[in-house]
């Protein structure tokens, strides 16, 4: 079976609080995307939608990033 833990109002509210910073970080606009980054480096790509959400083109970006 599955344990249910239910959360508390802060743990809701912190969740809520970082997806709104990453997406203003990273201006997402819709769903669905990706975003690849390297906090070391700052450097990001950022995909978006179905056509550029592909296991090639996220392992591209990976690259992209690494360097």
């Amino acid at each position: 079976g599955l344990n249910f833990k239910e959360l508390s109002f802060l743990e809701i509210r912190a969740g809520i609080d970082f997806f709104d910073n990453i997406v203003e970080k990273y201006g997402i606009k819709a769903t669905p995307t990706v975003v690849v980054t390297n906090t070391k480096t700052s450097k990001v790509v950022k995909l978006e939608g179905r056509n550029q959400i592909t296991e090639s083109k996220i392992q591209e970006a990976i690259d992209k990033v690494k360097s």
